[in-house]
């Protein structure tokens, strides 16, 4: 398998221990798992995860440096491609993982950098309104409705990017004994 010019390594190697178990259960050694399945998944957490951080320091300062780390957070910005092992179990937990055919790689599963950008971009646009709220309303309660949104448009960006997730897919495979 082949990352490109991506940071999924980590999905990749996660996915490929999985493999050679669903290899010999349905005798195909062609099978392969869909790493843009996960990394779509992966990116719809990350900016989840990001508005949280932003709400929970909302009463900071832009310019305070906890908060300048959750909009430079390590990895050049909130939505980078790296991620770990306990990333990779974690969204295999909640999300499960699909065959490549269910959901095959996008140019821009293989080359991130303008999805990237594009998403860094909207992210800080969110970031601002929801700072803007908090400075209106002074009140957490009211900025929890405005990543609702806010990851509604997110998903959709990354659909255009990276394809639906299939709700549901047909499995077939020729078990030869």
């Amino acid at each position: 398998t082949n990352q490109e010019y991506s940071g999924r390594c980590w999905l990749f190697a996660a996915l490929n221990m999985l493999r050679p178990h669903v290899v010999s259960v349905v005798h195909d050694e062609e099978f392969a798992f869909s790493q843009n399945f996960l990394f779509f998944y992966d990116k719809l957490e990350k900016a989840n995860t990001f508005f949280e951080m932003i709400i929970a320091r909302a009463d900071l300062d832009i310019r305070d440096p906890k908060f300048q780390f959750v909009l430079a957070l390590p990895w050049d910005g909130p939505i980078q491609d790296g991620g770990y092992w306990e990333y990779a179990v974690t969204l295999v937990g909640k999300y499960g993982a699909v065959p490549y055919s269910a959901m095959p790689d996008s140019e821009s599963a293989r080359k991130p950098d303008e999805m990237n950008t594009q998403l860094t971009h909207k992210l800080m646009l969110d970031t601002y309104a929801l700072k803007r709220d908090y400075e209106t309303n002074k009140s957490h309660d009211s900025m929890r409705t405005m990543p609702t949104h806010a990851l509604k448009d997110i998903y959709q960006n990354l659909v255009l990017h990276l394809g639906t997730p299939p709700a549901e897919f047909e499995f077939i495979h020729n078990h030869i004994e």
